[in-house]
């Protein structure tokens, strides 16, 4: 996907936080689902590893976008014109 969906009345910056956040939570929950269904299976702790790296992938999207996002207003800030 190139773009994440965007959510109505709010900029893309916020729309694709908002579409991070919930993505991760998603991952979350299905992690803790999958550990009290499988947990007793060798490859779980597998699972459980890709998710807390997909998610600290997430994460590190999210802060680059909040970044780049900041940088932006304090430019804006500093230079009026």
């Amino acid at each position: 996907m190139e773009k994440p969906p965007q959510t109505n009345n709010v900029s893309d910056v916020i729309s694709a936080i908002v579409w991070s956040r919930q993505l991760s939570q998603k991952i979350q929950s299905n992690q803790k689902v999958a550990q009290s269904l499988f947990g007793d299976l060798p490859s779980m702790q597998r699972l459980d590893q890709e998710c807390k790296d997909i998610c600290q992938h997430i994460k590190e999207y999210e802060d680059g976008l909040f970044s780049k996002w900041h940088n932006t207003i304090l430019k804006a800030i500093n230079d009026p014109n």
